[in-house]
């Protein structure tokens, strides 16, 4: 039980994850940690998954820890707001990637 502490702790999310992958690492430890009739409280993993994200994610954890009561939110929807926002930023970024290649078309249309 010792080593999937210590796996706990160490834990967090790189650069390049999603969070479903940075989620789906905390609840593997979590299932392990039954195996050993040991559980995770529901806050802790909270709190894991708020502090071990990266910076791209400030905006929506200062709302989250601003508006809602971190003592009483459930694991699975601090994951639900957080793949929200993750969505939402994906989705804008890809909007303006197109829009770039629409000005950069019409700017050599224009040529």
């Amino acid at each position: 039980m010792a080593t999937l502490k210590n796996e706990f702790e160490r834990l967090k999310m790189n650069e390049g994850d999603n969070i479903n992958d940075f989620a789906g690492k905390i609840t593997t430890i979590r299932s392990k940690a039954i195996d050993f009739e040991e559980s995770y409280d529901e806050k802790v993993l909270v709190q894991k998954l708020l502090n071990f994200i990266p910076k791209k994610f400030i905006q929506i954890i200062a709302s989250i820890e601003q508006f809602l009561n971190l003592d009483t939110m459930l694991f699975y929807e601090e994951i639900r707001h957080l793949k929200t926002f993750e969505e939402i930023t994906n989705l804008k970024g890809k909007q303006a990637m197109v829009k770039e290649d629409q000005l950069l078309l019409t700017y050599y249309e224009w040529q």
